[in-house]
């Protein structure tokens, strides 16, 4: 195999295990305060989403970047500043282009620059690897939370409203509002947890068989 070829196989092998074997919020469950919050829609999974996705990218390519000009004391301070100047940017954006939905986050996206799964991407993984690779890892981690988070949201809004992105799908009689609530998301997501948990388990002991 060539270089090239070598190369493009460990950019896949990366974003599949940061996407999926990886993923901070079924895997490592980081992340969870935001998503219980947020996903009551698809519009609010993928807004929220996809603010997370761009903080987690650019977080991890600047702290890489920097991982050698910066002493290892000083290092944690430098990530939450990066973090902390993304979502700032990311907030202003989201103001500007999606007031409504910028409201309806509310704190959350402001949370953002301390949330764990941006924090512990940077400092586990960016601050020990090169640009190419922590923008990789970003990248793959930022859509693993995307599309969890999109999911739970439309499994969500269509249980519990009967919608999807706003559009009428179900039967009024057929929806179950107990599913838009707290206690819905939390019920969902250890579905979920449980469901990734036992696909993992299957993996390894069909690996070591």
């Amino acid at each position: 195999m060539s270089s090239e070829g070598v190369r493009i196989s460990m950019v896949r092998e990366e974003l599949i295990k940061s996407m999926v074997t990886e993923n901070v919020i079924l895997v490592s469950a980081a992340a969870l305060c935001p998503a219980l919050a947020v996903t009551v829609s698809l519009a609010a999974g993928l807004c929220m989403g996809a603010c997370l996705c761009a903080v987690i990218i650019f977080t991890n390519a600047f702290v890489s970047m920097l991982r050698t000009a910066v002493p290892d004391r000083a290092r944690l301070f430098l990530t939450l500043l990066i973090a902390s100047s993304c979502t700032a940017i990311v907030m202003m954006l989201l103001k500007t282009w999606f007031p409504a939905l910028s409201d309806r986050l509310g704190i959350y996206v402001p949370l953002i620059a301390v949330n764990c799964a941006v924090i512990g991407r940077a400092e586990n993984y960016a601050a020990k690897n090169r640009f190419r690779r922590s923008v990789v890892h970003g990248f793959g981690t930022g859509i693993g939370v995307l599309l969890v988070l999109c999911i739970v949201g439309g499994i969500r809004e269509l249980a519990g409203a009967g919608t999807i992105a706003g559009c009428k799908v179900l039967p009024m009689g057929t929806r179950v509002p107990f599913w838009v609530h707290a206690s819905g998301g939390f019920c969902l997501f250890a579905v979920l947890l449980a469901l990734v948990n036992h696909l993992r388990a299957a993996g390894k002991a069909r690996a070591s068989s």
